[in-house]
């Protein structure tokens, strides 16, 4: 396996990457993306190379691809070709998408100072050639996008994946879980989030996570295998046993604590059934979280 320097490859080049990005707009990781058109003639901004929307057509995204390092050339023109889908009468909240295999020079400063003003999608690509080829005798080769480390643009990021591991953490369910347990799920969703407006909620293909943000511990996180909720929390203050019964009345065979944290394993099938005392710990839980984290917030 070894890296393809693109600026250095006749085979593979600036056009090749962009076509391979316009026929996989999942290799961006920035959610299911719909190509509406590549190669966009203007006749003041020039030649756009791809221009794609989101799935639920909020949100378009104006593609600059490059080879090799950065420069102020392909900088200018993404941001005339932002502007000039940006200022089409009825368009929807535009980002210029930026793609290059390096970020690190001179030019790397300017945009930080621009993503002040620009909602800029900064994305470095690295492609792998693994060794071998397909049926056609073509090299496979693997795709890796790196989010370049800038505030605004890691923001960005992170919102348009975590609105699509949203999307795949609830299909996920629906899939997976009985009307019955997907109403048990909704109902502990809508319980945790009465508990402050402040809780951010982390979603990933197989589990949700609540916390406030930028504290790195989370108050709870919920996973979904084996037709059985796995809850992890932290512990509340006053966590006491009495026998082979916690206080919260749960058996041994439920509930486990460990490292100042709680683990429940549910049953969705019994859940409304336990629900007064699943709340009780819910709460208690987070206002152990809140003591030692709320006063961030103030």
């Amino acid at each position: 396996m070894e890296i393809i320097k693109l600026s250095k490859n006749s085979e593979y080049d600036e056009p090749w990457l962009r076509d391979k990005i316009g026929e996989k707009p999942e290799l961006l990781g920035l959610g299911r993306l719909r190509l509406l058109e590549k190669e966009k003639y203007d006749r003041i901004a020039g030649i756009t190379d791809l221009i794609m929307e989101s799935s639920d057509r909020k949100n378009l995204f104006v593609i600059e691809v490059m080879v090799g390092e950065i420069d102020e050339s392909h900088i200018v023109r993404s941001i005339l070709y932002w502007l000039t889908e940006k200022n089409m009468e009825n368009r929807k909240n535009t980002y210029p998408i930026l793609i290059a295999e390096n970020f690190n020079n001179r030019f790397f400063e300017v945009l930080y100072f621009l993503t002040r003003f620009i909602p800029f999608i900064l994305l470095q690509v690295t492609v792998l050639c693994l060794g071998n080829k397909d049926i056609e005798g073509i090299d496979k080769v693997e795709f890796i996008f790196q989010d370049v480390p800038c505030k605004g643009n890691k923001f960005l990021i992170e919102k348009f994946r975590r609105d699509t591991n949203r999307e795949s953490f609830q299909k996920n369910l629906i899939d997976k879980l009985s009307e019955e347990e997907f109403s048990f799920y909704s109902h502990l969703e809508s319980e945790i989030k009465t508990f402050s407006n402040e809780l951010q909620i982390q979603y990933n293909k197989d589990s949700i996570s609540y916390g406030f943000e930028d504290v790195s511990k989370v108050f709870l996180s919920i996973t979904w295998k084996r037709n059985l909720f796995f809850l992890e929390g932290v512990l509340p203050f006053h966590w006491e046993t009495k026998g082979e019964e916690f206080r919260y009345n749960f058996s041994k065979e439920e509930i486990s604590a460990q490292n100042e944290k709680f683990i429940l394993k549910l049953d969705p099938k019994n859940g409304l059934e336990e629900w007064d005392k699943l709340r009780v710990l819910l709460k208690e839980s987070f206002d152990e979280y809140n003591r030692e984290f709320g006063s961030s917030l103030e």
